[in-house]
């Protein structure tokens, strides 16, 4: 239950939504849609609580079931937010075929998080069916840390690798830095080395644009590496430094010492040696659930 304060701050709609779910809730399921006809529906609710019947209907849907949005506001409490690492994680899905059938309201749900929320930043990647894919440093560069670690690396270049250095050490290498633009210094230091060269993530975010995706072709010879017992010492970063892609991408398929990791890379290496590509396995899916409907 909010607080009486956060109750007042929010919305008359939010409000109307949340009163008219637990009346529902409180009289059982049966009852409860029993209770919304009785009422009207939307109509007839929205001017129980004066409020538009348009408004009312993005969160209640004729039955008097809740829409996305309308969990979102029921639920929204339980909700995680939407970071940079859910970015990436609706990245590494497309990647391995696992998009939603139904889309970004799928992923709010696999995620945990508020549909709009998520909506709203993957538009500018993503279609619904993740049909599309963004530039992967576009994803980094929603971080306010990223912006920061480009910035450093961009006052460094225009110095000179030794003038670069010097500076660098003057502001107080990464702990300076971190207090100059507001971030947490164990946070500077996942990008930055104690003598000021970019660390795998540090180079992942500047050079990102650059970066080849971690294609089916990527994999393969990664797995080949691991087969014939030529993984090498650096382990992952230096995988990903050797075909010129993203380390962190690419940690989500192998371990530093080679070894796949169950959810991504076994599971993405099995489709590739079975020759499965991502059209496939959405056509497997979709059968596989016809299937089970016309069982049932």
């Amino acid at each position: 239950m909010p607080p009486p304060a956060k109750i007042a701050r929010e919305s008359r709609t939010a409000a109307s939504v949340k009163k008219i779910h637990a009346q529902m809730e409180a009289l059982g399921k049966d009852a409860g849609k029993a209770w919304f006809e009785k009422e009207g529906g939307v109509r007839g609710l929205a001017r129980k609580y004066g409020i538009k019947p348009t408004n009312l209907k993005n969160y209640v849907l004729k039955n008097g079931d809740l829409t996305a949005d309308g969990k979102d506001i029921v639920k929204g409490a339980s909700k995680e937010k939407v970071t940079k690492e859910k970015l990436l994680q609706c990245e590494h899905l497309l990647l391995a075929g696992e998009w939603p059938e139904d889309g970004v309201r799928g992923l709010a749900k696999k995620l945990n998080v508020k549909y709009d929320d998520l909506r709203k930043p993957l538009k500018n990647y993503f279609s619904a069916k993740g049909l599309s894919m963004p530039p992967p440093a576009k994803i980094a560069r929603e971080s306010p840390n990223t912006a920061a670690v480009k910035e450093i690396h961009a006052q460094m270049k225009a110095l000179g690798e030794h003038g670069g250095k010097a500076w660098f050490q003057a502001e107080g290498g990464c702990k300076g830095l971190a207090r100059k633009y507001g971030i947490k210094p164990k946070t500077l230091g996942r990008y930055f080395l104690e003598n000021g060269d970019l660390s795998s993530n540090g180079n992942d975010v500047v050079y990102g644009d650059s970066k080849n995706p971690v294609t089916i072709d990527i994999l393969r010879k990664c797995e080949q590496l691991r087969s014939e017992g030529k993984w090498p010492k650096g382990g992952v970063t230096e995988v990903a430094e050797t075909f010129n892609v993203r380390s962190d991408l690419l940690k989500n398929y192998f371990k530093a010492n080679g070894t796949l990791r169950k959810r991504l890379g076994e599971r993405r290496l099995k489709a590739i040696k079975e020759g499965t590509s991502l059209e496939q396995r959405k056509a497997q899916r979709l059968a596989q659930q016809k299937g089970h409907s016309q069982v049932g």
